[in-house]
């Protein structure tokens, strides 16, 4: 009964919400690849995407029936976001006892990341039911051997691998366990990681790929320490933050969680602290790995490609606060701790500074079509789409190399190039008007006469796009 309250709860706070924010710039990639056609999925997602393309067959098969819309891209990952609740009950029950499973249950439920990306039209959510499936069917496999269970891990981690790159993680540790731990059925076990094995191979060319063509801005302007500490903050209180949640709000989720490993190392028993073991050693194999290849190489350290280690992480906190000799502080801090972290997810409908760019009223306030108007979008490869999805009447790239414009709107995030929102694109233009929506910024140009300025390049950063 606890448990369906937990689930019921869980839906509640993914769906009820999901049309309150506009689409972010990555979820009109999703768009733009789902309203497309299935054989030419593949090669969009090689020359936009820096995941495989599972979770973009699974979203075009959901864009047929139920639309393009925020709401309908957005019920696919609420859905598995749901589920991942009563997995994560489920692999927690494989060692721990209920109270520890409904714990765990519990911090997924109200997660402010997890929420987060339950609501976010891309494969983060996908990632994390799968990781977390094939965790639990690795905990079956590793207790009874059965080949059933070997079979649905070897599946399921396989299916996360086709989702995410990252999924290698838990699934090659999980995969070096069963190895070393199994002693009759060694060829099963074999034959097990040689699915996911195979899987991960015949994506390296697409890996190749994307690594040499599809540009990743984040991986240089941030540094690592800045990538770690937004990893401790996001995942304590989701990827924005006003100061009440940047500050209090991390400070005090990391306490209660510090007061769960506490009484995991203190006051559980032995067969507890071996019971969180599976889950800790998976999690850690999930985070460190990115970490060390991001001291001597490329940056790899972003929250959302780390987000199976959440669930893992639930569980070994969830061990510590059901432990039997906890008594009542157990469940007492992880009250507290839920709820922290359910005042977080509620107060994001509610307060501009914790959601998404708003990229609707941004396009809303640039104005429709009109003969002669171009938009001019920061970081076209990024913001093109979202900003084509949301223009009145619909937007698209100019067919012409250089376009005559008389009125010209830039927008797109200040910082990008701030002499773009304060200096004219060429001679003839003046500026006429300046506004911001949030984080994001918008200038309106105007010229007595035609201009012909650039489709690609403008201040060096910009696209243009047209009404259509």
């Amino acid at each position: 009964m606890i448990l369906l309250a937990l689930v019921a709860g869980a839906a509640l706070l993914r769906f009820a919400t999901l049309d309150v924010q506009s689409l972010s710039n990555d979820e009109a990639f999703t768009v733009a690849i789902a309203s497309g056609s299935a054989g030419g999925l593949y090669d969009i997602v090689k020359v936009t995407e820096s995941t495989p393309p599972l979770y973009y067959y699974v979203a075009w098969a959901w864009e047929e029936p139920f639309g393009t819309g925020e709401t309908a891209m957005r019920l696919l990952p609420a859905l598995f976001g749901t589920l991942l609740v009563p997995v994560t009950w489920a692999a927690a029950r494989e060692t721990l006892s209920q109270r520890a499973a409904l714990i765990a249950a519990l911090l997924v439920t109200v997660s402010p990341l997890l929420v987060w990306y339950s609501q976010e039209a891309r494969a983060y959510s996908l990632l994390a039911l799968l990781s977390m499936l094939g965790f639990l069917f690795f905990l079956r496999a590793r207790r009874t051997g059965a080949r059933r269970d070997l079979a649905l891990w070897s599946l399921c981690s396989a299916l996360a691998v086709g989702t995410h790159y990252f999924a290698v993680l838990p699934v090659a540790a999980e995969g070096v366990w069963l190895l070393m731990s199994a002693r009759k059925a060694r060829g099963w076990v074999l034959a097990a990681c040689a699915v996911p094995a195979l899987a991960g191979a015949a994506l390296l060319p697409l890996l190749t790929y994307q690594e040499e063509h599809v540009p990743r801005a984040w991986t240089e302007t941030f540094t690592l320490w800045d990538q770690l500490r937004g990893l401790v903050q996001q995942a304590a209180v989701g990827p924005r933050w006003t100061w009440l949640v940047h500050r209090p709000g991390v400070f005090a989720v990391l306490a209660l969680s510090a007061a769960a490993v506490a009484l995991l190392l203190w006051r559980a028993s032995a067969a507890e602290r071996r019971g969180a073991l599976p889950a800790a050693v998976v999690a850690l194999s999930v985070v460190t790995p990115p970490i060390v290849i991001s001291l001597f190489g490329d940056n790899l350290v972003a929250t959302r490609n780390l987000i199976a280690a959440w669930p893992l992480a639930a569980i070994v906190a969830a061990a510590g606060l059901g432990a039997e000799r906890a008594r009542r502080a157990g469940p007492a801090l992880a009250g507290a701790l839920a709820a922290v972290m359910l005042a977080i997810v509620l107060a994001v409908p509610f307060e501009d500074g914790l959601q998404r760019s708003d990229w609707e009223e941004l396009m809303a306030r640039a104005g429709g079509s009109g003969s002669g108007r171009a938009v001019a979008v920061l970081r076209g490869f990024e913001n093109k789409r979202v900003a084509e999805y949301y223009l009145p009447g619909g937007g698209g790239s100019p067919d012409e190399p250089a376009v005559p414009v008389t009125e010209l709107v830039v927008v797109g995030d200040p910082d990008t190039a701030p002499a773009a929102l304060t200096e004219p694109p060429a001679p003839g233009f003046e500026l006429v008007e300046r506004d911001r929506v949030g984080d994001l910024a918008l200038a309106r140009y105007r010229s007595q006469q035609p201009v012909e300025l650039p489709r690609n390049g403008l201040y060096g950063v910009a696209d243009l796009i047209v009404a259509r």
